[in-house]
Order: structure tokens, then C-alpha cells, then sequence
């Protein structure tokens, strides 16, 4: 009786434990404003012409908040200068993949993987998409090993601007 009752404590002392590290080891990281993570709810419209997005660095997978293509209506083409760099301290190159989605179906518009070398920012990404006005996407980022074997949790800085079509 002793043993069972002692049992029972235990289990629910770990399960306590396990409750409260998992509760504080988790975070909620989003594209978002000027130079810092912080999750962000609604849209934010993309107006026409050059419009900067913000800066933010990201382990592994990021999704921005939902993006509204701002401007005057009907279809128009949409460039998102996207100035990478590489910020962790593991040895080997990194890879960002880059989706444009569907907002509301996570299709993939657009696609494109852009390697990185060293810590300096790479300024030559550019991805260019024909949007309508109205349409709502994501941006979906992924930075991954290349040529090593995974298992690192790879890091990296991202600013982000758009031009749309006038």
C-alpha cells in the first residue's frame, strides 16, 4: 500500500515537471515588425510601390502573418527583395527556401531556394509573383544543411521588402 501511494506521487510530480518545462519552452515566433519576432494577428496590406516588410530572425521554419496585395485593382506583378543571411555558429552552408502560399488554401505560388555562405547579408534574392489586388499570401521560409547531415537547428536573418505594380 506503502509502494502504490508513493508510486502515484511520483508520477504525478513528474507529470507536473513535464507540464511546466513544456509550458515555458515554448514560443510563438512570426514575421513581423522592425527588427524583432513577435506573433501578430489580422493582415497587413502591401501597398503599391515600395513598401519595407521588417527584419527578423528565425530557427528552422517561419511563416509570416497574412499579406494583402494593396493597389489599385486587377492583376499586377509583385517582387519581394529578400536579403538573407546565414545566423548560427554551426560549420557548413545553409540553404532558405522560400514559398509564396495561399493564405487561405497553403498552395504554393512561388518557390525558390537560395544558398548561403558565411555570415554576410546575401542581398541578390529576389522573387517576383503576378498577384491581384486583394489576394492574401504568406510567406513560408525554411533554412536548412547543405551537404551535412541534418540534426543542427539552422538559423537565419531575414529583411524583407515588396514592390507592387503601380
Amino acid at each position: 500500500m506503502k509502494n502504490t501511494c508513493i508510486k502515484k506521487r511520483f508520477i504525478a510530480i513528474c507529470l507536473v515537471l513535464i507540464f511546466t518545462l513544456s509550458t515555458l519552452c515554448s514560443t510563438n515566433a512570426f514575421a513581423a515588425g522592425q527588427s524583432e519576432i513577435m506573433p501578430l494577428s489580422g493582415t497587413e496590406t502591401l501597398p503599391a510601390g515600395e513598401y519595407y516588410i521588417g527584419e527578423f530572425t528565425f530557427t528552422d521554419t517561419n511563416i509570416t502573418p497574412v499579406k494583402t496585395i494593396g493597389g489599385a485593382s486587377g492583376s499586377k506583378t509583385v517582387w519581394f527583395f529578400i536579403d538573407l543571411k546565414k545566423a548560427d555558429s554551426y560549420s557548413g552552408n545553409i540553404k532558405v527556401t522560400v514559398e509564396i502560399r495561399n493564405a487561405n488554401t497553403q498552395a504554393v505560388i512561388a518557390e525558390e531556394v537560395f544558398p548561403l555562405s558565411g555570415t554576410a547579408w546575401d542581398t541578390s534574392p529576389i522573387m517576383k509573383v503576378t498577384l491581384n489586388q486583394g489576394d492574401k499570401i504568406q510567406l513560408w521560409f525554411d533554412a536548412s544543411s547543405i551537404g551535412t547531415s541534418p540534426g543542427y537547428y539552422r538559423k537565419a536573418s531575414v529583411k524583407l521588402t515588396s514592390v507592387v505594380e503601380k
